[in-house]
């Protein structure tokens, strides 16, 4: 039996539309429950001193070895990738 594999084919956003995605997602990450996190610095001085977390085009920035808020979404991320 021969099986053929089938593509998916995600659609091309413009720059407008995904800005508006990245905003819409941003006002739901706005009402989300907020958490204090501290993501541990590593001892390796040549990694960064920060972590990156995106959410549909929407990125948070976040510094270790500092207590931070963030919404539920973001520390769930951070939680399923073993950061915090």
């Amino acid at each position: 039996m021969n099986e053929e594999k089938k593509k998916i084919v995600a659609p091309t956003l413009t720059a407008q539309e995904m800005e508006q995605v990245s905003l819409g997602t941003k006002e739901q990450l706005d009402k989300q429950p907020k958490f204090k996190i501290r993501i541990r610095k590593d001892p390796d001085p040549k990694m960064p001193n920060y972590e990156t977390v995106q959410v549909n085009g929407y990125t948070y920035t976040i510094m270790k070895g500092v207590d931070v808020e963030v919404p539920q979404t973001v520390r769930d991320i951070l939680i399923e990738a073993n950061i915090i």
